[in-house]
């Protein structure tokens, strides 16, 4: 089962946190689609997308594995493991996360400073398994263009199987060789794999700097379900 994050923005005003609305673009949105609550040009959450490598970063949520516990790489040190709710969390966001009941988890939240000061150039060590088109970009660019967290049925074969596939090395083929898999490991820096979200946040302060709002006075508040 997949995991999604639910993230929505606070601003300070005064000595209160309040929620920011539908302020925010949303990138689902279709002009000439269904008429649904969800389908609106604008949204009052900043960023939805399912990126495991941020959750493990923002609250060690699916760190280092993905569907069914397959591994996905090293495990990160979070920012911070989750810390709740804030205690001043604005009424309106409370009432969503109470929707959520027992399938939401891992509440947390930052402000845009704390957002900003985590170190992104870390490393980060993935691991996935690849076809044969997979591995040679592998070799050839150091990171795959795709890959699979685990896959069920398909033979696997060894980094140096595969290598003897590729260079026509086999005596025998057997009939499914074509459809193989290898499993392989590479590194990035962790802004790498969260820039999607890393642009939100700026455009958020960006946003925010207009009012005469600074980096502590702004937060994100979030929480998962699966």
């Amino acid at each position: 089962m997949g995991c999604d994050i639910h993230m929505y923005v606070e601003k300070k005003e005064k000595d209160n946190w309040v929620k920011v609305g539908d302020v925010f673009d949303n990138p689902y949105y279709e002009p000439e689609g269904p008429d649904y609550s969800w389908n609106t040009p604008k949204t009052d959450q900043p960023y939805s997308g399912r990126n495991y490598d941020l959750f493990a970063i923002l609250a060690d949520v699916r760190n280092g594995y993905g569907f069914a516990g397959c591994d996905t790489g090293n495990a990160v040190e979070p920012i911070d493991y989750p810390r709740g709710l804030p205690d001043d969390v604005s009424k309106e966001i409370q009432v969503c996360s109470d929707e959520w009941g027992c399938d939401g988890h891992s509440h947390s939240y930052f402000t845009i400073r704390e957002i900003l000061d985590h170190n992104w150039s870390k490393k980060k060590v993935h691991r996935g398994w690849v076809d044969m088109d997979g591995y040679s970009s592998y070799l050839d660019n150091g990171k795959p263009s795709s890959w699979c967290g685990g896959v069920h049925g398909p033979l696997k074969v060894s980094n140096e199987e595969m290598e003897k596939i590729l260079k026509g090395e086999v005596d025998e083929t057997p009939e499914n060789i074509l459809g193989c898999y290898t499993q392989i490991q590479w590194e990035t820096e962790q802004w790498e794999d969260c820039r999607f979200f890393l642009e939100t946040v700026k455009q958020i302060q960006e946003v925010f700097e207009e009012e005469g709002l600074g980096v502590d006075d702004v937060r994100l508040v979030f929480w998962f379900d699966n």
